[in-house]
C-alpha cells in the first residue's frame, strides 16, 4: 500500500471561486491536493524531488537572467505541477498555492501551457504557507479601505548609493491615494516606521535589499539606521494595514522550513497584516518604478492583492515587458 500525506481540510469559508493547490513532494512522486468548498481531492505523479527542486530553481534563475532557456523550462514545469490538475480547476478565478520546501522559489505566475499563456494570464495566484494560514488570514474583517498609504523611500544608507528611481516609484504611488504619509533620506529610519506603520492602510517600502549570502539568511530592507529584518516586524502590531507592498530585492527569500519561507514577506503576516507582495529576485531600481505605481493604481481602485497584482501583471504582458520583472513579483499570505 503507498503511502500519502493525510488530506488537508476544506477551509469553510473558502470562496467557490478559490482553488487552494497544495504540493507535497515525496520520493519517487509528487501529491497534488486540489482544495475546494466541501471537496479535496488528491493527484499523484511520478517524479523525483531533487530534480525537481533543481528545475524549479533553474527556472527562476532563467527567469531573473533573461536567459533563452526559460520559456521551455516554464513549459516543463507546467506539464508536471499545473497541468494535472487542470481538469479540477474549471471555474476558478483565484489559485492558492501551498508550494512547500522543494517549490518555495518557484514563479508560478510565468509557468506556460502548450499555447505558450502563461498561467497569470488564467488566474490570480496567491502564495498561501498553508492552507490554514490562508483560512485565517480570510477570516479577517476588511479594514476602511485603501485611503491612507505610508511610502518609505530611498532612505540614505552609509556606503549604499541614493536610489532616485525609488524616490521617483514613491512619489508615483502616492498619487493614487487620499493621504501619504512619506518617509525619506535621513528620516527614513526604523522608529518612524514603527511610529506610522499602525495608521497606515497600504504600506510601501522602495529600498535596498540586504540579500541573504546562504539559505539560512534572510533579505531585509535597508532603512537609514540599519535592516528592518524579521524580528523587529514580526513584533509589531498592523491589524490596521491590508496590504505591504515590499519593492526591494529578493524580500520574499529567506530560509525554507516545513512551515514555509522565513522571510520578511511572513514576518509582516505575523504582524497582522493578510497581504505581502514581495520579490523573488532582484529587480532593477528603473523597472520597479515603472511597475510598482502601476501596482498601486489598482490597489487604491479597490482590488483585492491577488487581482491587482494579475492586473500588473497582465499589462506587463500586453506590453511584452520580459517576465525578468513581472514573474519576480508575489502576493504571499491571502
Amino acid at each position: 500500500m503507498c503511502w500519502a500525506p493525510r488530506r488537508p481540510a476544506a477551509p469553510p469559508l473558502l470562496d467557490p471561486g478559490v482553488a487552494i493547490v497544495e504540493y507535497f513532494s515525496l520520493p519517487g512522486r509528487l501529491v497534488i491536493f486540489v482544495v475546494e468548498r466541501g471537496r479535496v481531492t488528491a493527484v499523484q505523479e511520478p517524479s523525483d524531488r531533487a530534480t525537481l527542486e533543481r528545475d524549479c530553481a533553474r527556472f527562476g534563475s532563467a527567469l531573473a537572467n533573461a536567459e533563452a532557456e526559460a520559456p521551455a523550462l516554464g513549459r516543463r514545469l507546467h506539464d508536471r505541477l499545473i497541468a494535472p490538475v487542470v481538469p479540477l480547476l474549471a471555474g476558478k478565478q483565484t489559485l492558492v498555492i501551498v508550494a512547500g520546501p522543494p517549490l518555495a522559489s518557484t514563479p508560478f505566475a510565468a509557468l506556460s501551457d502548450g499555447s505558450g499563456e502563461y498561467l497569470v494570464q488564467h488566474y490570480s495566484i496567491v502564495i498561501a504557507p498553508s492552507a490554514a494560514v490562508y483560512a485565517r488570514l480570510g477570516s479577517r474583517k476588511p479594514g476602511p479601505g485603501a485611503r491612507h498609504l505610508l511610502v518609505l523611500s530611498n532612505p540614505a544608507v552609509e556606503g549604499r548609493e541614493r536610489l532616485p528611481d525609488a524616490q521617483r516609484e514613491a512619489e508615483k504611488a502616492a498619487t493614487a491615494y487620499e493621504s501619504v504619509t512619506p518617509l525619506t533620506g535621513e528620516g527614513a529610519t526604523a522608529a518612524a516606521f514603527r511610529e506610522a506603520a499602525p495608521a497606515a492602510d497600504v504600506i510601501h517600502l522602495a529600498t535596498h535589499g540586504v540579500v541573504p549570502e546562504d539559505a539560512r539568511g534572510h533579505a531585509a530592507p535597508l532603512l537609514a539606521d540599519g535592516r528592518l529584518d524579521v524580528p523587529a516586524i514580526a513584533s509589531m502590531h498592523l491589524t490596521r494595514t491590508a496590504v505591504v507592498v515590499v519593492a526591494a530585492c529578493s524580500s520574499a527569500r529567506g530560509p525554507v522550513r516545513p512551515e514555509g519561507t522565513i522571510s520578511v514577506a511572513r514576518a509582516f503576516l505575523a504582524a497582522g497584516v493578510p497581504s505581502v507582495i514581495a520579490t523573488l529576485w532582484d529587480v532593477g531600481d528603473r523597472d520597479s518604478a515603472e511597475f510598482f505605481p502601476r501596482l498601486h493604481s489598482y490597489l487604491a481602485q479597490g482590488l483585492a492583492p491577488a487581482e491587482a497584482l494579475r492586473a500588473t501583471q497582465m499589462d506587463a504582458i500586453q506590453r511584452r515587458e520580459p517576465p525578468a520583472l513581472w514573474a519576480a513579483v508575489q502576493v504571499i499570505g491571502k
